[in-house]
Formats: C-alpha cells, sequence, structure tokens
C-alpha cells in the first residue's frame, strides 16, 4: 500500500480535518488497507465497511469528499485506487515473479526449492 507522506496536506484530506471528520479520514486509510491486503482494487463492500467497524455515515463523508464513489450493492469504491495502488493483477504477477526467484536462487546453490515443482 502506497500513502503519500504528504497526505496530511492534501487539500481533500485538509477538507476532512476542518469539518472534524476525523473518523472518515481513518476509515479512508482502513479502506486503502483493506483493499490492499484482500486485492478488492479499491472496492470496499458493505460487509468489509461493517468489519472495518465504520459506518455509511462515516463512508458517504469520503464520497462528499470525493474519496471514494458508491458501487454496486451498497459498496464503496475508492477513487482512483488504481492509478496510485498496485491492482491485483501486478501483486499477483509480483508474488509470482518472486517465488520464480526464489526458486531460481536455491537451484544454482544446489539446493531443493520449496515450490513442490523442482
Amino acid at each position: 500500500m502506497r500513502l503519500d507522506t504528504n497526505i496530511w496536506s492534501h487539500d481533500k484530506t485538509a477538507e476532512l480535518f476542518a469539518g472534524r471528520r476525523h473518523k472518515a479520514f481513518a476509515l479512508w486509510v482502513c479502506g486503502l488497507a483493506y483493499a490492499a491486503g484482500h486485492a478488492t482494487d479499491g472496492l470496499i463492500s458493505r460487509h468489509a465497511l461493517a468489519t472495518l467497524k465504520f459506518s455509511r455515515k462515516d463512508a458517504d463523508q469520503l464520497v462528499e469528499a470525493r474519496m471514494w464513489d458508491h458501487a454496486a450493492d451498497g459498496a464503496y469504491q475508492i477513487r482512483n485506487y488504481s492509478e496510485r495502488q498496485p491492482v491485483k493483477l501486478e501483486v499477483e504477477l509480483q508474488n509470482l515473479t518472486n517465488r520464480m526467484n526464489i526458486c531460481s536462487r536455491w537451484m544454482k546453490e544446489g539446493k531443493p526449492c520449496s515450490c513442490g515443482q523442482h
């Protein structure tokens, strides 16, 4: 997950702080972590919202601040997620590349790799 070090001064987050909507800001950060950790490509389902212990009111404040958008079935989409965060396909490709590199290194050292294919 990537989070800009100047996020505290961005106009959208400054708008949340000025409006004393700190809980909405916390949801935005938790939502980013949830989406990255579960490879949802920025989609926050209504079930995930409940799991994160936030309300629709908190989520709707992010929509008002132009940080999230409404999606189907009561879900939310983190706006511009794929422009700033690695999407599921990129993460899977990176993980596969990492596993292949580890396997190759072990084989060069004459050790059996743990992938179960060699």
